[in-house]
């Protein structure tokens, strides 16, 4: 019974953790290797209001596409450096990064 009683209590605590867990909010740089052709971080916590910029640690030119609903893309990055104003529901959002004909497929989770 005791360990019922414990294991219950182990639960619920671990979910009001999950269910309280928030972002940090601030502005984020996502670094855009073109050498390795990885996006890191592949999983980026935002609050609306925060100021994302991708930065590419090369020359080529790179496309920042999110789908439907999600915030806004970008048109083909010549400089290597491109920064949105998060502005969106609260919720995951998968996107891509297209380099060199490639795309990545990281996420941008919105919290509040």
């Amino acid at each position: 019974m005791r360990a019922a009683v414990t294991m219950i209590v182990a639960s619920l605590i671990a979910f009001f953790a999950t269910a309280v867990h928030a972002a940090e909010c601030g502005n984020k740089t996502v670094s855009v290797d073109e050498i390795n052709m990885v996006v890191t971080p592949k999983e980026l916590e935002v609050c609306n209001g925060d100021v994302v910029t991708w930065q590419s640690n090369g020359s080529e030119m790179f496309h920042v596409i999110f789908a439907a609903g999600g915030p806004p893309g970008s048109p083909q990055q010549g400089d290597g450096i491109y920064s949105v104003t998060i502005s969106a529901q609260p919720g995951r959002y998968p996107y891509d990064v297209k380099i060199k004909g490639v795309s990545l497929d990281p996420t941008i989770i919105v919290f509040r």
